[in-house]
């Protein structure tokens, strides 16, 4: 039986026991308007472009689907095995063994004798699921997710074991670590297990493992671009706090566990390229968020643009104003510091920034440090653009960041997991932004009355946009970066221009939901399409309505 139901205003979720099949047709069609897939073991996530279609011809497309996949389509794939050593050193090791009434030795000899198939992908680039856990050991998620788990951790969740092939945040019990590599991005393939693959373990001596342990070194520096029609613009001579690459995002690579990324607030970040006459669609910026700071010395004159709200801009000791155009000359020394009336503001330049691509795109993702990074001592290039019509003034909402947002929700695909009485409170209460702020997700303030009624009994899809309740009973928004499966219950999906909006509040806003409404459906598919420049320059239309679309590359 074929279930479909929307997820958000741009994706479907299919329910089917052929979600595997499902996923392996969408990939080898590949329809014109599909922008992701993400499939778990009952559920694929269809992402979908609305400007080329309409949410009608993807469901009948679905449907159809299902009726091939039914009869003819197959999975023949002959998975490979893998033996990866492991040590019991996790630090929920303890209370994983109180609750399954099970001993070290019990644990240590699942692990050892018991052979693990991999499940599915997902959550993080390289993450699997390895299903022939004992039933004992089947111990469900912490109530609020680390924010960081060290790279390697070997972990339990529900009835899978797992393995973190990065540091990433994680809800699941660790009870070890794994020394083998599962991702490099610069291998072909980068993940090192895929769906169907064995796994058996064998035990290594101990050693200990903290939840400060460093992230992966991927070592995917690129500082001189390939390409022509460069020229060198200037050194970063200061970089402090998680200034960024960034550029619309990567799209297709979901079923690798590879999340979209891209530009937190796509306003800001269209706007400064608009104004300088660069295609937010092929452009790339600089990202610097809440608390960051970046000092160029200039070695080649150029024009450039700082979009955002409170951030400070000096030229050479002297404060300038932002969100205009500016003429930076050879030897002058910039510096912007983002001073927190706005989570992220974009540092733009004619032509756009020039780096290496990664995997389609100039993006640096937090979760997978996937991309280009941005350190003290880097070059900086540009692409060459004689065409570029550089406007000299913006017209935007030069008032403080708004302290507080309605936020149009669909409800999500596990409402069922939530009590009548909770979802009117999660529709008619105002909730406080944490200062557990980052490209993943937005945490907001825990609310008791929130918790489910149960938790999910297995991972499924995850999208940008979809709002999580841990047992805890706090809400995570889920951002650029967010993994791509998350096994906590979602009371509600929202989407563009809300997401952007969401990006740009500190910690300490407010923030309400409420149903989207047809008026609020029409307004994000009209604010998804590239608006006419003009009307973005001259105060036709508010700084924060302007929304570029999702780009495929």
């Amino acid at each position: 039986m074929l279930g479909v139901e929307p997820y958000g205003n741009a994706a479907f979720l299919v329910t089917s026991d052929r979600a595997f099949n499902f996923e392996e047709r969408l990939l080898h069609d590949r329809p014109p308007w599909l922008i992701d897939v993400i499939a778990t073991s009952y559920e694929v996530l269809v992402k979908f472009d609305t400007i080329s279609t309409c949410p009608n011809k993807v469901v009948e497309y679905l449907h159809g689907l299902s009726e091939v996949t039914d009869k003819v389509w197959q999975i023949s794939k002959v998975g490979q095995s893998h033996e990866i050593e492991f040590e019991l050193t996790g630090f929920d090791l303890k209370e994983v063994l109180e609750r399954s009434k099970s001993s070290i030795v019990e644990l240590r000899d699942e692990l050892s004798s018991s052979t693990f198939k991999v499940a599915h992908l997902g959550f993080a680039p390289g993450f699997v699921y390895l299903d022939g856990l004992g039933s004992k050991f089947h111990i469900q998620r912490r109530e609020s997710p680390r924010t960081k788990l060290p790279k390697g951790s070997l972990a339990i969740g529900g009835k899978y074991l797992g393995i973190y092939p990065l540091a990433t945040p994680g809800g699941w019990n660790v009870i070890g670590s794994a020394t083998s590599s599962f991702f490099d991005i610069r291998n072909n393939p980068p993940m090192a297990l895929h769906r169907g693959d064995t796994v058996t373990f064998k035990e290594v001596e101990s050693k200990p493992i903290t939840v400060n342990s460093s992230p992966i070194d991927t070592d995917d520096i690129q500082l001189v671009p390939s390409g022509k029609n460069l020229l060198r613009f200037g050194v970063v001579t200061q970089s402090i706090g998680n200034p960024s690459f960034q550029d619309l995002g990567r799209f297709g690579l979901n079923h690798l566990g590879i999340s979209n990324s891209g530009a937190m607030d796509r306003s800001a970040f269209s706007l400064s390229n608009l104004i300088l006459g660069n295609d937010p669609v092929k452009a790339t910026s600089i990202e610097i968020p809440i608390g960051s700071t970046l000092q160029v010395k200039v070695t080649k004159s150029a024009y450039v643009a700082v979009v955002g709200q409170g951030a400070t801009l000096r030229i050479d000791n002297h404060e300038v104003p932002i969100n205009t155009t500016l003429a930076l000359n050879e030897n002058n020394v910039f510096h912007i510091s983002n001073r927190g009336d706005s989570a992220y503001v974009y540092l733009s330049i004619a032509g756009g920034f020039a780096c290496d691509r990664t995997l389609g795109s100039t993006s640096f993702d937090s979760l997978s440090e996937i991309g280009p990074t941005l350190s003290s001592n880097d070059l900086l290039y540009i692409k060459i653009n004689k065409k570029n019509t550089i406007f000299d003034h913006i017209e935007m909402n030069q008032t403080a960041t708004s302290k507080e947002l309605s936020v149009p929700v669909m409800l999500g695909p596990d409402i069922k997991y939530f009590s009548d009485e909770t979802t009117e409170r999660f529709l008619n209460n105002r909730f406080t932004i944490s200062s557990k702020i980052s490209r993943v997700g937005i945490r907001l303030m825990p609310d008791l009355a929130l918790r489910p009624i149960s938790n999910l009994d297995r991972s499924k899809p995850m999208a940008c946009g979809a709002i999580q309740v841990t047992p805890s009973g706090e809400m995570i928004i889920m951002m650029r970066d967010s993994p791509t499966t998350g096994g906590y219950p979602v009371i509600g999906v929202t989407c563009e221009p809300w997401i952007s909006k969401i990006a740009s509040l500190l910690p300490g806003a407010s923030i309400t939901f409420m149903i989207m409404g047809l008026e609020h459906y029409r307004s994000s598919l009209l604010q998804r399409q590239s608006p006419p420049l003009s009307k973005c320059l001259w105060g036709h239309r508010p700084y924060d309505e302007l929304i570029s679309m999702d780009y495929k590359q």
